[in-house]
């Protein structure tokens, strides 16, 4: 037996409080949807920044090849001095330049410079002749990125083996989080 009184307040303590239950409910509806936006343009940003990462160094790379390439030492003469001098200061001003190879028109090996260090397995991959202008390589347990740009003087091409290990960086945005995987 409640009173008249506390039946009213009842009523209204329910007419009063069922609004701001369904707010809560939808804001809290509204924050998961704008929090699962704002994760997905993260993802998307931190992609779009990664692609950018790889095709800047895959640019890189291919117009350093493209440069050797045009050497006219090494289309003219490739095992000349100047040819020589010129692929070994190119293997070491770059610490992730591994081998350069020039190989003539019928895949025959006509310059080869290889850091000493190397794996002979990863030698196989220097000498291997690519038919790709880019090629990623897995040998000994390690990426290796090979480019290649054909000689303009000659039927031959021209070879650099180098470290994938910056591609493979690329896909761990640091900006994210460490966990983070693209």
């Amino acid at each position: 037996n409640v009173s008249l009184l506390g039946r009213v307040v009842a009523a209204l303590s329910i007419v009063a409080l069922a609004p701001l239950v369904v707010a809560a409910l939808l804001l809290i509806d509204a924050n998961r949807n704008g929090m699962h936006l704002q994760v997905l343009q993260t993802h998307s940003v931190a992609a779009s920044a990664t692609a950018s990462r790889i095709d800047t160094l895959l640019k890189s790379r291919n117009d350093q090849t493209a440069s050797l390439a045009s050497n006219d030492s090494l289309n003219l003469a490739p095992s000349s001095p100047e040819s020589v001098s010129l692929v070994g200061s190119t293997l070491t001003s770059d610490s992730s330049l591994f081998g350069v190879v020039v190989l003539s028109s019928d895949g025959q090996v006509a310059l080869r410079a290889l850091r000493r260090d190397l794996d002979p397995a990863v030698m196989a991959v220097a000498l291997k002749r690519q038919r790709e202008p880019v090629t990623l390589q897995s040998s000994s347990g390690h990426l290796w990125l090979v480019t290649i740009h054909a000689l303009s003087a000659a039927n031959g091409q021209l070879q650099l083996v180098s470290s994938a290990d910056s591609l493979v960086d690329s896909l761990h945005p640091e900006q994210l989080d460490r966990d983070a995987e693209i």
